[in-house]
């Protein structure tokens, strides 16, 4: 009985994967998503000859290596391979002196202002009541900068790639607990440095990497305790788990997953210490993440709340949006400040708002399936995993609209990106293989990754996207990758043979065809696939237009564009008025208006925030907002919030006679009225002189 337990669950979790995997082969070998520097996201066919080329390449390859006994004379070593990746980490780090923008900003400036007693963010509409699962990351900042200071960058980036090398550590050792093979355990460290999204997100201070190298240690030390039975092991499993979770509360699936397995192996295999694991781990997890609350708690004498609803952020993840499905499109945030900050009045209107579009999806079946189609290309498809997004944003302290024009860009679209996009489907194709080849043959208790996997790619079917989210799943399958290979290799050497002892020459072109066989069989389905999708309604997913707009925006000749940045004053382009704020003694709130005089109020510091620009007045201590904006037909009054909101995002784009424009998230530009100068938003477009600002630089920060 237990055995066909056993046998069951792991056949389940195979077919699982398989569907899904011949799912994203497919998609990734036939189109790819490009998010730019905005996180639009565009879906572009690709051509399948260069994927077909590639493989042909390695298996001839493989067939001339092993033909002329070709040997490699040096023996990996595992420590020095770390040591390179190290040195590596180290070199791009020091070399590209990124800063931190966006949220990444936002909780290392949070724990400075902890530090001198300031805790405005943790007022109700603040940035830590709305986002308390940032409470550990804070916390974190807040501690080692006691030690490193609050504003060293390069250390905490150093300590990504530590934990960058802990990973490369860490997935040899399941490649080895997996197969007990050096050289496929070798080929996935060599597969992991290769991957340069994992690398880029060195500079990327948000507890992604420390999350992943601590949720790959748990699954290894998971792995090594249903082996040995060690309940230290399980200990150490269980620690690393609940790090893990405090970084990114998205690891609570390698919670959940090791749990599942260690259930089954309880009970499959008799082993009452796998309970107990699983008790600590949950209990650690849980409790590591109250402890910190509780700290942060003590250290701000203010209360914790629970913030935005799980429910808000499913919604969201199912709605359309100006940059891709399911992406962030601030409804959660909206919902949350439209109800008062209140947690249950937020969670009822999403939960109606869900209901709501589930009815959507199932009455229009097509565009439901156009919906997830798009949302699993922005996720799984952009071989970039948004990694040179995140690094031209941090670089970048302005950007234009037109900025992806400068050579570094044109170098990484021209070559990076077509590597990587190579990359992502030799991948997919090689874990293709592993399911095809070894579907039989490997353990339910070696598949922990995979489950992994499979949770990821549901949890974020639903939940909000993002490319750089699904990233530290893809990087699991890395081992079963190489895998899959590996046995091709052993079925393209008994081909090869079985047509040899026929009479076939070994050197025979169709011998290697034949050995080829199961790659072809996988390039006809993607092919024939690609076809069936040109010409069905589902070609919709491409949205039509994308390879044309894709190829104006990225592929136009590189252009010169300045850079604004630091504190300076706002001027109307046509009078000497100047954007100003003044504070409504009544309400309390902040509204803008146009002032002739010259006043401190005045002043702005123009800084970096996500790819786009806070505006913030100094004196006030407040930011340009436009999160609680009503409809453009409905308000001329305009409102400045709390430093850090989510809704703090302007664009800032250069007109043909050097006046600028600022812009809303959706493209709407700050205009001026004949009544009394107030100001509304309307136009996707500067068409007029009220639309048209100078920026009057207090500081010589202006720069070609």
């Amino acid at each position: 009985m237990k055995t066909l337990i056993e046998k069951f669950s792991k056949n389940v979790v195979m077919i699982i994967f398989g569907l899904i995997t011949i799912y994203l082969a497919t998609m990734t070998i036939i189109s790819t998503c490009y998010a730019d520097r905005r996180e639009r996201a565009f879906y572009a066919f690709d051509s399948v000859l260069p994927i077909l080329i590639t493989e042909l390449i390695i298996f001839i390859l493989y067939y001339y290596i092993k033909k002329k006994g070709y040997t490699c004379k040096y023996k990996f070593k595992l420590n020095y391979f770390l040591l390179f990746a190290f040195i590596l980490g180290c070199i791009y780090v020091f070399a590209s002196r990124i800063q931190p923008s966006g949220d990444q900003r936002v909780v290392l400036d949070i724990a400075k202002q902890m530090h001198y007693g300031n805790y405005k963010e943790f007022e109700p509409d603040g940035y830590m009541q709305t986002y308390p699962q940032q409470v550990g990351l804070v916390l974190f900042y807040y501690f080692i900068g006691f030690v490193l200071g609050y504003r060293n960058i390069v250390a905490i980036q150093l300590i990504n790639v530590v934990a960058y090398v802990i990973f490369i550590y860490c997935i040899y050792k399941i490649a080895m607990h997996l197969w007990k093979s050096e050289k496929i355990a070798m080929w996935t460290s060599i597969l992991t440095v290769c991957f340069i999204p994992l690398l880029l997100l060195t500079s990327f201070i948000y507890g992604t990497m420390i999350g992943l190298a601590a949720s790959t240690y748990a699954l290894l030390k998971a792995m090594d305790f249903m082996e040995n039975q060690r309940f230290k092991t399980g200990l150490a499993c269980a620690v690393a788990a609940a790090i893990a979770m405090l970084a990114k509360k998205n690891y609570l699936i390698v919670v959940i997953a090791i749990t599942l397995l260690l259930l089954l192996h309880s009970f499959c295999k008799k082993h009452i210490k796998a309970i107990a694991v699983i008790a600590i781990m949950i209990i650690a997890s849980f409790s590591l993440g109250k402890a910190a609350t509780v700290t942060m708690e003590k250290l701000t004498g203010i209360t914790m709340g629970d913030g935005m609803p799980s429910v808000a952020w499913m919604t969201m993840g199912l709605q359309k949006g100006t940059r891709a499905n399911g992406w962030y499109n601030e409804y959660s945030v909206k919902t949350y400040m439209n109800n008062n900050c209140d947690t249950e009045a937020t969670a009822e209107v999403a939960k109606n708002d869900l209901i709501n579009r589930l009815k959507e999806f199932n009455k229009d079946k097509l565009d439901a399936a156009n919906f997830f189609t798009q949302k699993l290309a922005s996720e799984w498809a952009d071989p970039t995993f948004q990694c040179f997004h995140l690094v031209h944003n941090q670089t970048k302290l302005v950007r234009y609209e037109q900025a992806p024009r400068t050579v570094a860009n044109r170098v990484i679209v021209y070559a990076l990106t077509p590597y990587l996009n190579i990359l992502e489907s030799f991948v997919f194709l090689g874990l293709l293989m592993f399911a095809f080849f070894d579907f039989k043959k490997i353990k339910l208790w070696n598949l922990l990754p995979i489950v992994v996997f499979i949770g990821g790619f549901l949890f974020h079917f639903i939940w909000e996207a993002k490319g750089q989210y699904t990233v530290c799943y893809y990087v699991l399958l890395f081992p079963y990758c190489i895998k899959g290979y590996m046995e091709a290799f052993k079925k393209f050497d008994e081909l090869i043979e079985t047509r040899s002892s026929l009479g076939f020459k070994k050197q025979s072109f169709l011998t290697v065809v034949q050995g080829l066989r199961p790659i072809c069989f996988i390039l006809v389905i993607v092919i024939s696939y690609k076809v069936v999708t040109l010409v069905s309604p589902l070609a919709d997913y491409t949205v039509k237009n994308s390879n044309r707009i894709y190829n104006t925006y990225f592929m136009s000749k590189p252009i010169t564009f300045k850079t604004i940045k630091g504190r300076c004053r706002i001027q109307a382009w046509d009078s000497n008025a100047y954007l100003d704020i003044v504070k409504d003694e009544r309400t309390g709130s902040y509204n803008l208006f146009m002032n002739t005089e010259i006043t401190d109020s005045e002043r702005v510091n123009v800084i970096n925030q996500a790819n786009n620009l806070d505006i913030y007045f100094e004196d006030a201590h407040f930011s340009l907002n436009g999160i609680k904006l009503p409809k453009v037909d409905e308000t001329k009054a305009q409102y400045v919030r709390n430093f850090y909101s989510t809704g703090s995002k302007w664009g800032i784009s250069q007109n043909d006679d050097d006046s600028f424009a600022i812009k809303t998230p959706d493209g709407y530009c700050l205009t001026r009225t004949d009544d009394d100068n107030a100001l509304i938003f309307e136009a996707e477009e500067p068409t007029s002189e009220a639309q048209k600002w100078r920026f009057i630089m207090l500081e010589p920060t202006s720069t070609k």
